[in-house]
Parts: C-alpha cells; structure tokens; sequence
C-alpha cells in the first residue's frame, strides 16, 4: 500500500496541474509543495510546483533548500515540514543526493511524511538532476526507517527495510 501511494503521489508530478506563474524570472527554481486543494486520485494532483527566483544563488543547493524549507509564498501550495524543520547538511554525488533534515523532521509520520518527502525529492530532482534522493533526519528515525529514497527511474518509495526478492 505504501508503494501504491508513492507512485501515485510521485506520478501527479508529471501530470497536468501544476501552477503556471506569469512573472519572468531570470534563475527560475521549482520548489514542490502539497497542493492546497488536494485531488487524491485525480489527474488535478497532490503536488505543484511554485516557481521562485533564485537570486543569483542557483547553483547553492543548501541556500535554495533552505529557502524550500521556510515555505511557499503562493497560498495554492501548502508548506510539507513543520516550520522548525531545517537543513542540517546537503551532499551531492554523482547521480545522488542526501538530504539530512533536523531531528524535528521526525514528528512527520505515514501519509505526511510521504508527501513532503515526495515534495523534496521532486525539488532536488530538479534543482540538481540527480536520479536518487535519501532524506534523514540527523539522529532520529523516519518513521521507523533510517531514511527514505526515493528513485526518480521508479518513481516508487524504496523500502530499504525490506529483504530482496529471493533472500
């Protein structure tokens, strides 16, 4: 069921629905965010996108990611994280990044925790390009988990608590 809901959740991002902005900006960035008016199971979607200026900073993940965290300016998105939720470190890799949040991070649960992790997944696939995102919180679980990852060739939360097929 949990693999249902993120492939749903990750899939409204390539559906139509996203807000289109009129302003012109000359470093544009995508910031994800749950949709104010939530369409479960629609093709309205969950997620949309609020487009923001970067100000010179567009290659400065950990400056956008904290712009990202203190919230949405549009009132067509809602925020995803708890306001007292910071970034404590960002690494980048290759084809990976590791996002890993403040232990307030740990408060999000279930459907929560999915949707903002879907959210900041979708904003660093698009800040970086990179095919796999793993969000942390510094010293506590996720929801019973170490962390989430989340691939964007799968598009499906994976469950690194799970055995592989065969073992």
């Amino acid at each position: 069921m949990k693999r249902l809901i993120c492939l749903v959740l990750l899939a409204a991002l390539f559906l139509p629905g996203c807000d289109s902005q009129e302003e012109e900006f000359v470093e544009p960035v995508n910031f994800y965010f749950l949709k104010a008016d939530v369409a479960y199971f629609s093709s309205d979607g969950v997620i949309a996108q609020e487009i923001r200026e970067a100000k010179g900073h567009r290659q400065d993940y950990e400056y956008l990611l904290e712009m990202y965290l203190r919230g949405p300016e549009s009132t067509e998105v809602k925020r995803v994280f708890p306001k007292n939720v910071e970034l404590v470190r960002f690494e980048l890799s290759e084809d990976r990044a590791l996002v890993i949040l403040n232990d307030a991070s740990a408060r999000l649960t279930g459907l929560d925790l999915t949707i903002a992790c879907a959210c900041l997944t979708a904003t660093v696939f698009d800040m970086t390009g990179v095919q796999t995102v793993t969000v942390r919180a510094e010293t506590q679980l996720l929801d019973g988990s170490k962390s989430i990852t989340m691939n964007r060739e799968h598009l499906l939360l994976l469950d690194s608590t799970a055995a592989p097929i065969g073992e």
